[in-house]
């Protein structure tokens, strides 16, 4: 399968059925020299199982070689129950805290087009508002403690049981950060901490050891008026990104204000996308069953795929 780029650093592949969409992410992650992609789909529900599947091919492609696969969901809406915003939000926080720490593994980031020049807070401030400790550092108990609380929105709780609580005992403080999926224990000796460890929220006990524990500040409060849409892109150059469009056309028809060449800079795509100059060699690739003929890839190269449903092949 040829994947050379067109002239214009755009390709389209055509008659790709939608078995194989997680496959070619995969695939274009995988030859790509840029640390992140961006995989667009159109409907938010499809992102998160979009995530899992492209996980499972990257890992069945190459086991040996890491690849995050991240699911970006969009800003939680108004009326949304309070559980879901905090779950929500946190899986949000969670992806902007890996883009902040500049990992050096490859990234496949996988998103609406809303989620990502949706609202977004000011990326500058939420670097500033994170703190990365590690053991042997010494940090004034009480003053640490008190800019969790004060500062970083962390509610003071008999037992840490849920994302965003922090409990205190003694030199222990048990804090579950907003970003996630499992409380830690930080152990100080006088003002230097000894040791951190995640442990379980039900038993309490702990488990494993850390060297260091990435905390960064609750999202909510750092609205402003600083924060505008699309500020996710802030922390990734241009020419580090690649972009793969699942169903070009069916993404410009549901999202056709994250597409407008009228739309406020920070609101569409397009002059980033249209802007190829800035762009690595096959910085954008479409994935589509039918050539419908997409203005976004109206120069670019067309590849025919071979892909059939795995349905044709199943006993009835």
């Amino acid at each position: 399968m040829s994947v050379s780029p067109g002239q214009d650093n755009r390709r389209l592949f055509t008659g790709v059925c939608k078995n194989t969409y997680a496959c070619y992410s995969a695939m274009l992650a995988r030859s790509s020299v840029c640390p992140v992609q961006i995989f667009l789909v159109a409907n938010p529900r499809i992102a998160a199982q979009r995530t899992e599947e492209i996980a499972l091919q990257a890992k069945w492609l190459q086991p040996e070689k890491t690849l995050r696969v991240l699911h970006f969901p969009e800003y939680p809406p108004p009326g949304i129950d309070s559980e879901r915003r905090l779950k929500r939000n946190g899986q949000r926080l969670s992806v902007l805290t890996h883009l902040l720490r500049k990992s050096s593994e490859q990234t496949i980031l996988v998103a609406t087009p809303e989620a990502i020049m949706g609202y977004c807070p000011d990326m500058a401030q939420l670097r500033e508002k994170s703190i990365e400790i590690r053991c042997g550092q010494t940090h004034s108990f009480s003053a640490f403690v008190s800019r969790l609380l004060e500062h970083f929105n962390y509610d003071a709780e008999a037992i840490c049981e849920y994302p965003g609580q922090m409990a205190t005992r003694g030199g222990l403080i048990d804090i579950y950060p907003h970003d996630a999926d499992r409380p830690y224990r930080i152990d100080f000796f006088g003002d230097e901490i000894e040791s951190i460890r995640s442990f379980d929220p039900l038993t309490q006990r702990s488990s494993e050891t850390y060297h260091s524990l990435f905390i960064p500040a609750d999202l909510e409060p750092l609205k402003s008026e600083k924060n505008t849409n699309g500020r996710v892109l802030d922390s990734l150059p241009d020419s580090s990104i690649t972009w793969v469009l699942e169903e070009p056309n069916q993404l410009v028809q549901e999202h056709p204000q994250r597409f407008s060449a009228s739309a406020n800079n920070s609101e569409s795509l397009l002059p980033l996308l249209e802007n190829t100059s800035l762009l690595p060699a096959g910085a954008i690739t479409g994935l589509s069953q039918i050539d419908q003929s997409p203005t976004l890839f109206k120069h670019a190269e067309r590849i025919e795929a071979a892909t059939e449903p795995i349905a044709d092949y199943l006993f009835q």
